[in-house]
């Protein structure tokens, strides 16, 4: 899996490790923010929502361990992100205290690529954020996209483009015909579509809901002009 994209918060006060981890993973695409403590720690997860955490067992006056009791507090969006705890010794008894409290795995230094990178990726695959849906009162976003048009006569036109639109959803066509027609003026809604072809695009046809006489006129002169 690649590390593209992602963001992973490391929670550790030697600032050498610290540079190691942040060259292996950023080598692999990924983005790294640093907390040299537990409270900064637990503050930035608020503020960058990362992909992962990364804290040391044994950080200066401090238990690595704090850190997953003090995350039981966070919401189940935060409180799943995972953690991998990053410790100088072997030790069974912490290990499954820390597995208890919620981490998700444990790493044992020195840290080497070979097996640091993979245990990353394991981790990054079996999590992401719920998707954050809209209520019905959001505002619509615009989406450019690029398409071609077919044909157009006095009540709509046939579009070709890789987006399959929904009926009845009034779209925007930026072009310099539809300009110089004064389409602009008229409500543009895709009708029905002919399905995806193999090329892999959708033809979709459009009507021109209210259009004007004075622009139906110019579009009926298109084609007596291109029948001469």
């Amino acid at each position: 899996m690649s590390l593209q994209n992602k963001t992973i918060l490391i929670i550790e006060d030697d600032i050498d490790i610290v540079m190691l981890i942040k060259r292996l993973v950023e080598s692999q695409g990924a983005s790294v923010a640093h907390a040299a403590s537990i409270e900064q720690g637990l503050n930035m997860i608020h503020a960058i929502a990362p992909h992962l955490v990364l804290v040391d067992l044994n950080l200066n006056q401090e238990n690595g361990l704090n850190f997953l009791k003090k995350r039981m507090a966070f919401d189940s969006s935060k409180k799943n992100i995972p953690v991998m705890i990053i410790t100088s010794h072997t030790n069974t008894k912490l290990q499954k205290i820390a597995a208890a409290l919620g981490a998700n795995d444990y790493y044992e230094k020195p840290i080497k690529s070979i097996t640091f990178i993979p245990k990353i990726r394991a981790l990054l695959k079996e999590f992401s954020y719920a998707p954050y849906y809209f209520d019905k009162d959001a505002p619509h976003i615009k989406v450019t996209i690029n398409a071609e048009l077919t044909h157009i006569n006095e009540i709509g036109c046939m579009l070709i483009s890789p987006a399959r639109f929904g009926a009845q959803e009034a779209i925007e066509i930026k072009n310099k015909l539809f300009n110089e027609l004064d389409l602009k003026y008229c409500k543009i809604v895709p009708v029905s579509d002919c399905g995806r072809s193999d090329d892999g695009y959708y033809r979709t046809e459009i009507a021109f809901v209210g259009i004007q006489d004075e622009t139906s006129k110019k579009i009926r002169a298109l084609s007596a002009d291109k029948a001469r």
